[in-house]
């Protein structure tokens, strides 16, 4: 009977050790250095404009959710919508699931169902843009993709693999595996 009292008050001792060590070990948390990443803010319903310095708008970025981590100079945006160009008659819009944007290098790399339209000259129908992956330079106005590519125009469709161009000049490169139907008048 003398042992089993014994076993029991040293198994007592190692549990209430056991819950001392736990308890204190919680408290020393706050001492150690917290080098996570952190979002800075976020933004919600949100609309940034670009403005030049000649007081022209270069582009505007809209969206639903913005995450900004001004560390890093990222940003993680759901459903961006950007807005490319000064007439706005004219200005191509760009649209995708998700994109994430490098404030160093102006660059936005739109994934997942990215959309793109730009009216035709004169009110004519223009070009619309369809793919899974898209880069955009906001300092240059360039475009570029390795995936797949579907436009539609108002002559008719291309698909291809990959895709580079330069919105200022009007200018789509299609890369590769390049398949075009035209209507005929």
């Amino acid at each position: 009977m003398k042992r089993l009292i014994i076993l029991v008050i040293a198994l007592l001792s190692i549990l209430l050790i056991t819950r001392m060590e736990d308890y204190l070990g919680q408290q020393d948390i706050s001492k150690l250095a917290m080098d996570k990443d952190r979002v800075d803010y976020y933004l919600s319903g949100f609309s940034i404009t670009a403005i030049t310095p000649e007081g022209t708008v270069n582009h505007e970025l809209t969206g639903h959710h913005l995450s900004h981590w001004q560390k890093a100079k990222q940003s993680l945006i759901i459903a961006p919508v950007i807005f490319d160009g000064i007439n706005p008659a004219e200005r191509t819009q760009i649209s995708a699931d998700e994109g994430r944007v490098n404030q160093t290098t102006q660059v936005a790399e739109l994934t997942g169902n990215v959309h793109s339209e730009k009216p035709g000259k004169d009110g004519q129908n223009g070009f619309k843009l369809r793919t899974d992956y898209l880069t955009y330079n906001m300092t240059n106005r360039e475009v570029s993709t390795k995936a797949a590519v579907s436009m539609t125009t108002p002559s008719g469709t291309m698909q291809s693999t990959g895709l580079t161009g330069k919105l200022d000049e009007d200018l789509l490169r299609l890369n590769t595996h390049v398949h075009s139907t035209y209507q005929v008048k």
